[in-house]
């Protein structure tokens, strides 16, 4: 790993449309950048992203799910 970098935290519907996985697919798993879904990550971090130079992956520690109440 060269760095770590912040995403914008997105909610988690936005992420698995980003991804394209299941609604269900509770995103604790790597989830590689490539070139169907750069644009969408790159609007989420502050620093560029260059997929012929690196490989990127996003990951998910903990994401805020909207209230019941809200």
């Amino acid at each position: 790993m060269v760095d770590e970098v912040p995403i914008a935290c997105p909610s988690l519907r936005e992420l698995r449309a980003i991804f394209g996985v299941a609604t269900e697919d509770p995103m604790f798993d790597s989830y590689p950048v490539g070139p169907q879904n750069v644009e969408s990550v790159q609007r989420l971090v502050s620093e560029p992203i260059d997929l012929s130079r690196f490989a990127y992956f996003v990951e998910a520690d903990a994401i805020p799910q909207p209230s019941a109440h809200g």
